[in-house]
């Protein structure tokens, strides 16, 4: 929004739209951050949680000096240039995880653990299952066992 006063400054462009719009016309197309924005700039006080409908209503209902002298300004947006490739390329670059393929001494299936190793196993297995170790506790509700 912006003031008639400066409507000579707006008006020696070609590229500018200038009409005037009530708040609780624009107030529904903006995002959050522009009611927010607008709210500040008509001194509307807005909770930092206040939901987006309540601003609307807020500036729906508002009348100020700031309100009537006021038109919404229409710039022209120009999209943003596609990149050509880009972020794209990238995920499907497979040459940077590059594997050897090399497998003359990998031997598959492997041979069957020693009997040491089996035993170390299992008697590791066996001193964590010590109930000694074990520690019961209750219930995170009730506290019983």
């Amino acid at each position: 929004m912006i003031r008639f006063d400066a409507l000579n400054t707006y008006n020696k462009s070609n590229n500018v739209v200038l009409s005037y719009i009530p708040l609780s016309v624009v107030s529904p197309k903006l995002p959050l951050t522009k009611l927010r924005l607008l709210a500040k700039v008509h001194k509307i006080k807005i909770n930092t949680r206040t939901p987006k409908f309540d601003i609307e209503t807020a500036l729906s209902t508002h009348q100020c000096d700031n309100c009537y002298p006021t038109v919404t300004v229409f710039l022209p947006v120009t999209p943003p240039k596609h990149r050509s490739g880009g972020k794209q390329q990238a995920h499907h670059d497979n040459t940077k995880y590059s594997f050897d393929t090399n497998t003359e001494d990998v031997k598959f299936p492997p041979k069957p653990p020693s009997e040491q190793l089996i035993q170390k196993v299992i008697h590791e297995f066996s001193s964590s299952q010590n109930p000694a170790l074990i520690e019961e506790s209750g219930c995170a509700v009730c506290g019983t066992l």
